[in-house]
């Protein structure tokens, strides 16, 4: 297990890496309250908390440093991709089409496994919530 300032340091790399925007590269160890992650550690056990407005929205736990490091990596390329879909945008597609596709193809430049995972987590998302298309031509 990492330690936290390790972990800020694999973080930071990664997002150099990236190119990442540095308006986007957040690592905070305390609650900021506006719907970011912060992250905890007793020193065995890392949790990724969510909290906005003094409220907790979000906490997921591990043992596993590679997972503190996916979810933060994922936040911050969903962002990334998030801003790249916006300056593309189709209007006669689903937007979620580029995001999800941009989110996973910049989570696989650091990681083929976190693309994969993500992957996983968009297909459960999409059982659910398909894609919605117009094709008005306007």
């Amino acid at each position: 297990m990492r330690s936290l300032l390790a972990l800020k340091s694999a973080y930071s790399a990664i997002a150099e890496r990236l190119s990442a925007p540095l308006e986007s590269v957040r690592f905070a160890v305390t609650p900021q309250h506006d719907g970011s992650a912060h992250i905890e550690s007793d020193g065995n056990v890392f949790a990724y908390v969510v909290t906005e407005r003094g409220e907790e929205n979000e906490r997921k736990t591990t043992i596993n440093d590679d997972d503190v490091l996916y979810w933060l990596v994922s936040d911050l390329t969903r962002e990334m991709a998030s801003k790249f879909e916006l300056a593309h945008r189709n209007p006669n597609a689903d937007s979620r089409r580029m995001l999800f596709q941009k989110h996973m193809e910049l989570l696989g430049t650091v990681d083929q496994g976190w693309q994969t995972r993500k992957q996983t987590e968009y297909e459960t998302i999409l059982e659910q919530n398909p894609f919605r298309d117009t094709m008005d031509e306007q």
